[in-house]
């Protein structure tokens, strides 16, 4: 299974590094992209853009059309980059979350 997350980011750069400096560790996700929303936070973009790795991607959308937007952005820009992954997970920057649930809800979905 490919699993590629979409964080969307807006002013909330310190939620979002340490987020996605934890979960782009996880073996269960493939590809991680970090949509910065236009913040309007004084270099937000630039911070985030030390992300990037093999496994992370940092991108800024075109316009802030809100979060669903954002997330769209995301998605797009892989698919428009012929990456192509059987799930795709929304995330917000400011949460925790397991390894162990991300494999549990992409499980759940494979028996579905």
């Amino acid at each position: 299974m490919k699993v590629a997350i979409v964080i969307v980011n807006y002013n909330d750069v310190e939620d979002t590094v340490k987020y996605v400096n934890t979960i782009s560790k996880y073996n269960v996700i493939n590809r991680v992209v970090v949509v910065d929303n236009l913040s309007t936070t004084s270099g937000a973009f630039e911070t985030l853009k030390k992300l990037e790795d093999e496994k992370v991607y940092v991108i800024q959308s075109d316009k802030n059309g809100g979060y669903d937007y954002g997330n769209n952005y995301g998605i797009r820009f892989l698919q428009k980059n012929n990456e192509d992954y059987d799930y795709y997970i929304i995330s917000n920057p400011d949460i925790s979350v397991t390894e162990n649930i991300i494999e549990e809800i992409v499980s759940i979905c494979v028996n579905i």
